[in-house]
């Protein structure tokens, strides 16, 4: 189930490292800190957060798709405060 995760950060040409389950990976934010994909094990889906946002909720996503286009968007968003 979690070479789903593995599978789709490829698709995306984004570096990262994962659990050898696959259960979760990470990788470095453009703009600092670290960016975290966890296979959720209380509901069918996925969670993401960055560690660079205090406080850091984690957000839920349906699908391993839905949450690497979200981590995607991320990668490519501004800064905060930047035009």
């Amino acid at each position: 189930m979690g070479s789903n995760l593995v599978e789709a950060l490829r698709r995306k040409g984004i570096h990262f490292e994962a659990s050898d389950s696959g259960e979760w990976a990470r990788f470095r934010c453009p703009h600092g800190g670290t960016r975290y994909v966890v296979r959720s094990r209380l509901a069918d889906g996925y969670q993401a957060w960055c560690d660079s946002v205090s406080p850091s909720t984690p957000s839920w996503f349906p699908t391993v798709d839905d949450a690497v286009n979200e981590l995607d968007a991320f990668r490519v968003a501004p800064p905060a405060g930047s035009r």
